[in-house]
C-alpha cells in the first residue's frame, strides 16, 4: 500500500521538488513495486481514493510514492477492474479502477541538488 502524489507544476522536473499533491491514496501494487527507468507498474486503487488521479490519464507528471522515489512517469491506463487484492477483499463491493504508470526517468533528488556555501 502506498499513497501516489504528482509535483504540482506541470511535468517539471524540480529539485527539491517544491508541492507534491496526493492523488491517489491508497494505492496496491500489483507483484513487486519496482521503480526504475524504464519500467512499468501495475496497481489496484478504490475509485474513492483515485482523487486527482483520473485527470492524469496519458499526461507526463513528476511523482513520488510515499514521499520517496521521485520520477518522470505517465498513467498510460486506468480503468474499472475487479480487485484481487487481499487488503480490498473487505470492499469489493466498492468500485475499483486498476492503472499503469510508466517510469520515463526516476530522478535522484540528492545528486541534483547544490550546496549553497
Amino acid at each position: 500500500m502506498s499513497v501516489l502524489s504528482i509535483l504540482q507544476e506541470d511535468g517539471e522536473v524540480s529539485s527539491p521538488p517544491s508541492v507534491l499533491i496526493v492523488c491517489a491514496n491508497p494505492i496496491y501494487p500489483k507483484g513487486k513495486l519496482t521503480i526504475a527507468d524504464g519500467v512499468e507498474f501495475a496497481f489496484e486503487v478504490l475509485e474513492v481514493d483515485a482523487g486527482r488521479l483520473k485527470f492524469l490519464l496519458n499526461r507526463k507528471r513528476q511523482y513520488s510514492l510515499d514521499s520517496g522515489p521521485h520520477f518522470l512517469g505517465e498513467l498510460k491506463w486506468l480503468e474499472p477492474c475487479d480487485s484481487e487484492d487481499l487488503a480490498l477483499s473487505l470492499m469489493r463491493s466498492k468500485a475499483t479502477l486498476c492503472g499503469v504508470i510508466a517510469v520515463i526517468k526516476v530522478i535522484n533528488l540528492a545528486a541534483s541538488s547544490q550546496t549553497v556555501q
